[in-house]
């Protein structure tokens, strides 16, 4: 399980007459078909060229999956409206099913074009998105949800995907951890040496550490319980024993 709250970026890229020009952005299952172009005043190169290089690391970040999660406002969620409209879920909801559908669609184009050219099987794709869905309430979350969320600390529970074609049979990992530990943890598992001082985060695999997720509000999550700031409580899971001075 990732927990994690938003650090915001910017970026801008627009071409004459306001026209977004090429990013390496997955806004679009289009977009995946271009080659070199702009992306905040620098050059990028998209999967065409990038596929073809012996050894490769590409990153995208997808906008398609943002809010607004409405049909009349969100071009993605209109886009893929015949794929949900059925759903037994609120308006909103299944608008955000929809915008997601867009980023499914490219995924699935990559690992068509990896296998494509031989690469596939060499090549470890990983998700991670950088907060949960901003556009929906509480209670619309937790129409998508398989358990019920909470405002303080469950509403920030989001998957981490690490993925090989090799796979045999999926591995779901159940520990605390937070999007600053998906580096190192991509790094050990590469072998990569690297200067861990320089990192403020753990490998997720390790067990080695205590895994602990400190929030903005001084909320903290650890795998024995959880701290609640506002209430001054450390609440237990259940079946844990802790020593008295565990929080100090």
């Amino acid at each position: 399980m990732i927990y994690k709250k938003q650090f915001e970026i910017g970026l801008k890229d627009i071409g004459k007459n306001n026209e977004i020009t090429n990013t390496a952005l997955l806004e679009r299952l289009e977009n995946i078909e271009f080659g070199e172009g702009e992306f905040c005043g620098g050059k990028i190169v998209q999967n065409k060229e990038i596929i073809d290089i012996e050894k490769f690391l590409a990153y995208y970040m997808t906008v398609s999956g943002h809010l607004n999660y409405t049909t009349n406002g969100n071009c993605m969620a209109s886009k893929n409206w015949e794929a949900v409209k059925n759903l037994q879920y609120s308006h909103k909801a299944k608008s955000y099913l929809a915008c997601q559908i867009e980023l499914d669609k490219a995924i699935g184009e990559l690992i068509r074009r990896l296998e494509f050219a031989g690469k596939l099987e060499d090549t470890v794709i990983v998700i991670s998105p950088d907060h949960y869905p901003y556009g929906l309430t509480l209670s619309e979350l937790n129409e998508l949800s398989t358990y019920k969320r909470d405002n303080t600390f469950e509403k920030h529970h989001t998957p981490l995907l690490i993925w090989n074609s090799s796979m045999e049979e999926p591995i779901k990992i159940e520990k605390v951890c937070s999007s600053l530990d998906v580096l190192p943890t991509v790094l050990n598992l590469f072998g990569i040496e690297y200067d861990s001082r320089l990192l403020m985060r753990k490998d997720i695999l390790s067990n080695n550490i205590e895994p602990i997720v400190i929030f903005s509000d001084r909320n903290f999550i650890t795998d024995k319980g959880r701290y609640n700031s506002v209430q001054d409580v450390f609440i237990p899971n259940e079946g844990e024993t802790l020593e008295p001075d565990y929080v100090e």
